[in-house]
């Protein structure tokens, strides 16, 4: 039996070593060095999304002020619609930033082929058919299953190398995690076992503000019966973004946001408390035709768009399969061309949308147009107080085929 010593010396190495195998860079990679042309897609008529650097920087700069602990960045589901491998190396090298987090395994691998150096955390569950490409590339594992000892152990076996692991411990969401009140037989094995390596231990807030000081407490208290035991848990973390805004007693060793990396603050009531942080991304595409209608003349399914008015609109190259949502029965919603907001009318179709133009706008084919962004009204936030039944979050659903420029 290979003795922990010799599983953990192994585990060292490959860190010191950095990760796996570097893989070529998948089809239709785009660089991750920024375009020479300040406006990357001349030649495209399709929807793309250009991401600010600045922005990047302005919102961990906040991040990491308000809390004052290091960050496990979340670019989960392809980096919240921006593309993990685009935007995983970019936060990978900001100092302010200790690792990124996941929630599948094959963006954990691909986190480390497209170059990320820093602690990747698999925050999902995986199959043994991955084992292998997890272990090679030094992914972290959150385990919360009660067969984690036997199945870690066997994993060591078969990949040579311990499993660096944090432990997911269920304080009251039930969604993941291994219940706080009878996980502590359960730590107690993996941190006997010679296969495991913990690194940290890590639970989930609700973000429903009086439950969540509840489970601040019990995740503290379960910390602190686990360590009087001996028992090294590794860095504490707790609060996602609302947690982070509301609760400075859940910060533990690090904090652990997602939404607001991007921009997007958790709930209108954190508007103001996160007011410096900025949208990261704008979504760009363009006027493929500007429609004449007499008034009497209706536009679109159903008619959906009837004008009082003789009026022009802009039929416009974006829609629900890009990733960009608005309800019908919204007020407000609109889309910036030429520096002027125009309303967007009638039901969003799949590939397509349209704007009110009016009379004498000058707007003409091919006309550069912004969907979102961090302008006022074009937040993923305004949409959402502007289009009853819509989620703040709905906006970072970027289709994976909508290219993604470093700007």
């Amino acid at each position: 039996m290979t003795s922990r010593r010799e599983f953990l010396a192994v585990a060292g190495a490959s860190a010191l070593g950095g990760p796996g195998r570097t893989q070529a860079k998948p089809t239709g990679w785009l660089d991750l060095d920024p375009p020479a042309n300040p406006q990357p897609a001349n030649d495209r008529i399709d929807p793309w999304i250009e991401l600010d650097r600045a922005a990047f920087r302005t919102n961990l700069g906040f991040l990491a002020a308000r809390a004052g602990r290091p960050i496990l960045a979340v670019v989960k589901c392809n980096g919240y619609g921006l593309d993990h491998r685009v935007v995983g190396p970019l936060l990978d090298s900001a100092p302010e930033v200790w690792g990124l987090a996941v929630v599948n395994a094959e963006e954990a691998v691909q986190l480390r082929d497209s170059g990320v150096r820093k602690p990747v955390l698999l925050m999902g569950d995986f199959i043994a058919s991955a084992e292998g490409d997890l272990s090679e590339r030094d992914i972290t594992l959150a385990v919360y299953t009660a067969d984690a000892p036997d199945r870690l152990a066997a994993m060591a076996r078969r990949t040579g190398r311990a499993v660096k692991v944090h432990l997911y411990i269920d304080t009251g969401f039930h969604r993941l995690g291994m219940d706080h009140r009878s996980a502590g037989p359960w730590v107690e094995s993996l941190a006997r076992s010679e296969a495991v390596a913990i690194t940290g231990t890590m639970t989930e807030l609700t973000q429903r503000h009086e439950f969540d000081r509840l489970q601040i407490a019990r995740f503290a208290e379960f910390a602190d019966a686990m360590q009087s035991k001996g028992i090294g848990l590794g860095l504490l973390h707790a609060s996602a973004s609302d947690g982070i805004i509301n609760h400075p007693e859940g910060r533990f060793d690090m904090i652990r946001p997602g939404n607001l990396i991007y921009g997007i603050p958790a709930s209108a009531a954190d508007d103001e408390e996160a007011a410096p942080v900025r949208v990261v991304y704008r979504m760009k595409t363009r006027v493929i035709r500007v429609v004449q209608l007499q008034k009497g003349e209706t536009l679109g399914y159903d008619q959906a768009f009837a004008p009082e008015r003789e009026t022009d609109v802009a039929i416009i190259k974006c829609g629900r399969t890009d990733g960009y949502v608005y309800r019908q029965l919204g007020q407000g919603s609109h889309a910036l061309i030429k520096g002027r907001p125009y309303p967007l009318v009638s039901a969003i179709n799949s590939s397509h949308c349209y704007a009110d133009l009016g009379k004498n706008h000058g707007i003409e084919r091919l006309d550069v147009v912004t969907m979102i962004g961090p302008e006022e009204g074009l937040r993923p936030q305004d949409l959402a107080a502007m289009n009853q039944g819509l989620g703040r979050y709905e906006g970072f659903n970027i289709s994976a085929r909508v290219p993604k420029y470093l700007m």
